[in-house]
């Protein structure tokens, strides 16, 4: 319904409103006429990062009132229908005349709240005189379902929880000088960084000192993509099963996991699911970002399609809701390398990545792709101090090496660095605080 006081008053409140203190973060967005859409996991920072952007333009110069904030979570928004958008927008000239004839900045959380959003949106783009930006959560506003409704028209950007850069300044760290930093410096950040992999880069949980509220806030996450973003979206009634599932994805983070398997267990423990159910499950669980799935090379589409993935957290402070019987910094870490390489591809969509297996076991973390070239092979090994495991992780990238001829061979390691020779290859190990930290 449309209620032109309320909505006049949701207006004007946002006009005369001052921007929260905000983090900045280290995702660049383009100058283009595309519509703009970031999606990620929940509690990423996403409507703050709408706020960045929107203080971006201020300081640029764009007068406030050619910017339009929605927020559509807001209940004064709340029944609005698709088709009164383009009202809403006339009211805002109505309010601001000054507005009038020039491009507005229209910036659209949670659209995905009001039935045939698309249309509306399609609409205001095709009009040629606005700039979009779209936000949601990841379970309802996926890249690939922006994609689908609005046919092309947009550029899609993942933002995860804080990369460590973005923490290291945060909490102060001066970095002016990297990596050439002093025994302190690389001190603090070598501890920084055991937290980070510990504690995760999650706004809310990096903001909370409480070490109980921490877990707390990450067990609330975790309830969030279980209800909202599988059980509620999907319609599905085996909440047992679900929970089941999701506990064995993230538990098993920088592991290959088997559908298959799962499935087994579940029947094992009396669980009534069909194996249709829980390849599905598993699809929703990637959907919604809970877990990515890294898929491993084969020279086949099909082949990499049908291999055993390895999943990932979309979070390493999610790790604390399923602690190991052992230290698993070794698989904290290779999570960690892992998102920052999702990272990466925001800037280099074509960056591709893959895990790589051959025979006898050997097996490279990361085999990072561009066009038809393997450019890097990156493997994560933080204790290079005993021959035995350092010898089988070379062995592992020379395989690799010669199976996908590339000569760029890294090994990530917790403090050493130096360039070996094995095996007439050239192998750079580096801290894996340095290779994080590269801009």
């Amino acid at each position: 319904m449309f209620d032109r006081n309320r909505l006049a008053r949701y207006l004007r409140d946002f006009q005369e409103s001052r921007l929260p203190e905000i983090v900045t973060r280290e995702l660049k967005l383009p100058e283009t006429s595309r519509i703009l859409s970031i999606y990620g996991p929940r509690r990423s920072g996403k409507s703050y990062y709408f706020k960045q952007t929107i203080r971006d333009l201020l300081a640029a110069g764009e007068p406030k009132d050619r910017i339009v904030y929605l927020n559509f979570e807001d209940t004064r928004l709340a029944g609005l229908a698709s088709e009164e958008l383009d009202d809403l927008l006339r009211l805002h000239l109505e309010l601001h005349p000054a507005a009038i004839g020039k491009d507005l900045h229209i910036f659209l959380d949670e659209p995905q709240n009001i039935p045939g959003w698309e249309r509306a949106v399609r609409s205001m783009h095709d009009s040629g005189r606005h700039r979009l930006y779209i936000t949601g959560s990841s379970a309802r506003l996926l890249s690939r379902e922006i994609a689908t409704s609005l046919r092309g028209r947009t550029l899609s950007y993942l933002l995860l929880p804080y990369s460590f850069r973005e923490l290291s300044g945060i909490r102060g760290l001066k970095l002016e000088g990297f990596p050439d930093l002093g025994t302190t410096g690389e001190a603090r950040v070598k501890a920084l960084l055991a937290d980070y992999l510990r504690t995760g880069g999650f706004p809310e949980v990096v903001a909370e000192p409480d070490e109980g509220l921490r877990l707390k806030i990450l067990k609330e996450y975790f309830d969030l993509v279980i209800y909202r973003d599988i059980v509620e979206r999907h319609s599905l009634e085996n909440l047992a099963f679900v929970k089941f599932l999701l506990h064995r994805l993230l538990s098993c983070y920088s592991r290959e996991v088997s559908a298959h398997r799962i499935f087994n267990i579940a029947k094992s423990m009396g669980m009534k699911v069909g194996k249709n159910t829980v390849y599905d499950c598993v699809s929703y669980a990637e959907d919604a970002l809970a877990v990515f799935l890294l898929r491993k090379w084969a020279p086949s589409e099909t082949g990499r399609q049908t291999s055993f993935p390895k999943a990932y957290l979309a979070d390493t402070g999610l790790a604390r809701l399923f602690p190991a019987p052992s230290d698993d910094t070794g698989h904290l870490a290779e999570n960690a390398a892992f998102l920052a390489i999702k990272r990466a591809q925001n800037a280099d969509p074509l960056l591709e990545v893959y895990y790589w297996k051959g025979q006898g076991g050997l097996e490279v973390d990361f085999a990072l792709r561009k066009g038809q070239k393997f450019g890097e092979l990156v493997q994560v090994c933080l204790d290079v101090d005993e021959p035995a495991t350092v010898k089988r992780e070379l062995r592992a990238l020379i395989s690799a090496s010669r199976d996908l001829r590339c000569r760029g061979l890294t090994v990530l390691t917790w403090d050493r660095e130096e360039t070996r020779d094995f095996e007439g290859r050239k192998v750079a190990f580096v801290p894996l605080w340095k290779w994080m930290l590269r801009p």
